[in-house]
């Protein structure tokens, strides 16, 4: 078993050397493949392009009592929406989620206002109605899309030292 294990990995090393070059759209991606063997003269690190246009310049909430935190991506472990929702408990803040997933149930019983996938045009009025936005994400992230798109917008943004996140 363990030469047909040892024999795998090396096919595997084979197929890596073969590889001219990467590309990455992010530090977190050039880690990984660095981590695979890819050695990192054979990547090239380019930017992840994001239209921004839409959300540069928009309003923010009316004056309301308690701090509206946004939160984009889908509703699972991965994301870290139970992470924020455990950071939260007590707080006079709102939460509001734009996403699915599986733990949209736990998210509803936590009292979370879910607003469900929003369409990428319709992302801007969520961004207008938040306060400020949340990216707590539990594994590396490629890139870090909402980030962006939460800076573009205006909002403040507390992110997960991870990954891309930690490149945005």
């Amino acid at each position: 078993m363990w030469l047909a294990l040892y024999s795998v990995h090396l096919r595997y090393q084979w197929n890596l050397n073969k590889i001219m070059g990467w590309v990455a759209i992010g530090r977190g991606l050039v880690a990984l493949l660095e981590q695979h063997g890819v050695p990192s003269t054979r990547i090239n690190l380019i930017p992840n392009p994001v239209d921004t246009s839409a959300l540069v310049n928009l309003p923010f909430p009316d004056p309301h009592s308690k701090l509206r935190i946004g939160f984009v991506g889908a509703l699972t472990e991965a994301k870290g929406i139970h992470i924020l929702i455990e950071a939260i408990k007590g707080l006079p803040v709102e939460l509001h989620a734009a996403g699915v997933g599986p733990l949209s149930d736990v998210a509803a019983r936590s009292g979370v206002t879910l607003h469900g996938a929003i369409p990428q045009e319709s992302l801007p009025m969520f961004y207008s109605s938040v306060d400020v936005v949340i990216v707590p994400s539990t594994c590396a992230e490629a890139f870090g899309r909402v980030a962006v798109e939460a800076m573009a917008a205006g909002r403040p943004l507390i992110a997960s030292n991870i990954g891309g996140l930690r490149d945005i």
